[in-house]
């Protein structure tokens, strides 16, 4: 049996730290006859090149209310992928989370037209919403495979519309599970540290 250690959250004073490392998945382009409809999307940089330049923001919510102000990656230009691989300190301790503390991690686009839910000229690329805690009340640690919810800023809610884990399908089927409703096929990698 291996030897292991452990502690309870209330004694880590430590700040909350994550990495935010990448996104991947493939997005099918927008018809022409879309874009002809609505203008505005030819200028959303995410439209324009498959590695426009996006940032992350992440706050910790719980309760269905921030406890943090975002913090946001750093710009970064993408060449081939988009890889940020960048430690995001949070304000807030490991001491000072409770237990249904939860991430709100929301990836922006830009675009000089802006759009529903818009900050300036920053617009959501998608959302997740990852709990900190399992159901057994551990801290999430290592690399967490998220979600992102397309065109959705993360709502941080305890019944979170834009979850990182999505529940499997269950049926009778036989294989695969699976799929989801107009998410797309985005994920984004991070872990705590």
């Amino acid at each position: 049996m291996e030897p292991f250690s452990f502690a309870s959250s209330d004694s880590l004073k430590y700040p909350v730290t994550i990495r935010i490392l990448n996104l991947e998945g493939d997005e099918v382009p927008l018809p022409a006859s879309t874009l002809l409809e609505k203008p505005e999307l030819r200028h959303i940089g995410s439209n324009q090149s498959p590695h426009s330049d996006l940032y992350v923001t992440v706050q910790v919510w719980a309760g269905s209310k921030p406890l943090t102000v975002p913090v946001q990656t750093a710009y970064k230009a993408f060449r081939s992928e988009r890889k940020w691989n960048e430690c995001l300190t949070l304000p807030i301790e490991y001491a000072s989370l409770p237990v249904n503390a939860r991430l709100a991690i929301t990836i922006w686009d830009l675009s000089p037209t802006g759009g529903p839910e818009a900050y300036g000229h920053a617009i959501p690329f998608g959302g997740t919403t990852l709990p900190l805690f399992d159901g057994d009340n551990q801290l999430h640690k290592g690399r967490q495979k998220c979600r992102v919810h397309r065109r959705r800023k993360a709502d941080g809610n305890d019944d979170s519309t834009t979850p990182a884990f999505v529940p499997k399908k269950r049926g009778g089927g036989g294989g695969g599970g699976g799929g989801g409703g107009g998410s797309g096929r985005a994920r984004a990698h991070g872990e705590a540290v």
